[in-house]
């Protein structure tokens, strides 16, 4: 069983994000993001960052993406179908045999409450350039636990491969054991090529490790 998401919640529904959705996306960034860093990062930076203000650097964030539609074919799905506000989405495109960047959002709802949301591009790092990255997937920590997260990966994947990637990776803050654990438990491994970097979050120092996948769709 996944450790961290063993179980995948019929009633969970994937779709595009919209404009409508920016507070409550911003609220569960801003408390997964504190749930799963606390220990890792100085409690004074995780404190600071409020509601509001992650709210308005989402609004500027996502609305390429929004006005791009993300258009995912059949509309909203079901269950069983660090990106951070600071760097600005790019706008979605289909075709990545231009080579173009793009970026899709989608987020997980349930009883009409959001309660996660994944973000899939094109490569950011010049070396990575021929593979998908998942930049942010963050689920509400009062859901952990109840499928949304399995849900938004495995499209997530989906949608990279779609876009003509056949690999993808993801950047992960070193020491978030829990993390670590859901993508590895959906095949995410560190690769004999380990790769790290040093990143500034807020102005902290911390290390950040690559993990791969290789996708079969």
């Amino acid at each position: 069983m996944r450790p961290e998401d063993a179980s995948t919640d019929p009633k969970v529904i994937l779709r595009p994000v919209q404009e409508s959705d920016v507070p409550q996306f911003a609220r569960i960034h801003l408390d997964a993001w504190a749930e799963a860093y606390r220990g890792l990062l100085p409690d004074e930076l995780l404190d600071a960052r409020t509601l509001e203000g992650q709210t308005q650097k989402w609004h500027r964030s996502l609305a390429p993406m929004i006005a791009a539609g993300n258009d995912m074919a059949g509309g909203e799905r079901g269950a069983d179908g660090e990106a951070t506000p600071e760097a600005p989405a790019q706008t979605s495109t289909p075709d990545n045999a231009s080579g173009e960047p793009w970026d899709e959002c989608f987020v997980a709802e349930a009883d009409g409450e959001l309660v996660g949301w994944i973000i899939v591009g094109r490569a950011r790092e010049e070396n990575y350039q021929h593979m998908g990255e998942l930049k942010g997937i963050y689920v509400a920590p009062e859901h952990f636990g109840q499928g949304a997260g399995s849900a938004l990966i495995e499209l997530g994947e989906r949608t990279i491969a779609a876009h003509g990637h056949e690999s993808a990776y993801l950047w992960v803050l070193a020491g978030n054991e829990r993390a670590i654990r859901f993508y590895q438990s959906h095949g995410w491994q560190a690769p004999s090529d380990y790769a790290s970097k040093i990143v500034s979050i807020d102005g902290h120092a911390a290390t950040e490790e690559r993990y791969t996948k290789k996708l079969a769709f």
